[in-house]
């Protein structure tokens, strides 16, 4: 598992990877009344540069971000900086230790989910989440839907939705491919960077394990959450097959 997230989030990728996100002003919204349900003391697990963590604790929320990749937890440490109630630790979601707290909310954005393409290493992670959430607390996170006939996308090149703070110009060309047997979807990208004299390409891939509905749910079910609810988008529209998003919400069982 740890290979796997370093190998997504590398130190070459750290400083331009909010330069291709839009803006997550209604993501962090979407959060926010959700953890209102349930309380104020926040986990975010694979939280890269930690921007939706900080915007959350602007919000309030007593927020603790985790990370792995060295580069992002650096990123993520400099927008702590002037925020009490934003906690950066690096950790693995698979390998969670927090004897002397328990959350009431923990969410993961952007597939991050699905990045555990190992089923072993998507079992631990719920096992790992439901140890450090309180009894009645909240999980959710995002996913990418498994459709009836999943097809590859053809390259196309597009460019960052924010200007890189060091002047950078920045490309990025994406496409990807279906693995029907397994059930793999594989994002291919080439990151095109010219810095001053500095020209370089970064390649890399983002393997996504695609799930249906009703794994999600068994897997749910069988690490101790219930009261499952499916979102199609950040305004909480019902999920269906054509929905922008799917957004899967649960809670820990009491008891359990």
């Amino acid at each position: 598992m740890r290979t796997a997230v370093d190998r997504l989030k590398t130190s070459e990728r750290a400083k331009y990877w909010d330069c291709f996100k839009r803006d997550r002003t209604e993501e962090v919204s979407f959060w926010a009344r959700l953890a209102k349900l349930y309380g104020k003391r926040i986990l975010a697990p694979m939280a890269a540069t930690g921007e939706v963590a900080a915007g959350l604790a602007k919000q309030g929320f007593e927020v603790t971000a985790l990370e792995v990749c060295p580069e992002m937890l650096e990123i993520c440490q400099v927008r702590a900086a002037g925020l009490p109630n934003l906690e950066v630790v690096r950790a693995d979601v698979t390998e969670l230790c927090f004897k002397d707290r328990q959350f009431d909310f923990v969410f993961l954005t952007a597939c991050d989910y699905q990045i555990l393409c190992d089923p072993e290493d998507r079992m631990i992670a719920l096992q790992s989440l439901h140890c450090v959430m309180r009894p009645g607390g909240g999980l959710a996170f995002e996913m990418m839907p498994l459709k009836p006939e999943p097809q590859a996308k053809p390259p196309h090149e597009f460019e960052p939705w924010r200007p890189p703070c060091n002047g950078a110009q920045l490309k990025m060309t994406s496409w990807s491919e279906y693995e029907s047997h397994s059930r793999i979807h594989r994002i291919h990208r080439r990151l095109k960077i010219e810095e001053g004299d500095l020209k370089k390409e970064i390649a890399y891939e983002v393997p996504l394990q695609l799930l249906s509905r009703v794994e999600i749910h068994a897997l749910l079910c069988q690490h101790g959450f219930h009261k499952v609810i499916e979102y199609g988008d950040y305004d909480f529209s019902i999920y269906l097959m054509d929905s922008p998003r799917w957004i899967v919400h649960a809670e820990r069982r009491p008891g359990c």
